[in-house]
């Protein structure tokens, strides 16, 4: 299972409704524009991504 996926499923286990919809709206964003981000701006978006989310 890829890595990011692993993560939602950690997530949504874990986070109340409104969450588990921002979640589910990222990762439809991030699957659609995973084919045109290189590998180093994919890392950093995620990595950003990830801070915010669990900071909220």
């Amino acid at each position: 299972m890829r890595n990011e996926m692993k993560f939602f499923f950690f997530f949504i286990g874990k986070q109340n409704l409104n969450l588990k919809m921002r979640c589910l709206n990222y990762m439809f964003f991030f699957n659609l524009c995973n084919h045109s981000i290189d590998n180093n701006s994919k890392e950093n978006y995620y990595n950003n991504n990830e801070l915010t989310t669990f900071n909220s």
